[in-house]
């Protein structure tokens, strides 16, 4: 799980970021869950929790790639 620190005095900048990147990434095909979490123990840090559906291996691009 990708965790993002905030600097010092930026800490509402970057979750105004990554909320602008969960609403974004729900909207892609094939995320089952993107969420952000804010660490109570860590003022400024944050943690990603995403799940992605497997990638279909019958799509033009995974077929070039296998």
């Amino acid at each position: 799980m990708p965790v993002f620190i905030a600097k010092e005095g930026h800490e509402a900048t970057l979750r105004e970021a990554l909320g602008e990147l969960e609403s974004a990434s729900r909207q892609d095909a094939g995320c089952l869950e993107y969420t952000v979490f804010s660490e109570d123990q860590r003022p400024g840090a944050f943690v990603l929790f995403e799940g992605w559906a497997p990638a279909r291996t019958s799509s033009p691009t995974m077929k070039k790639t296998m």
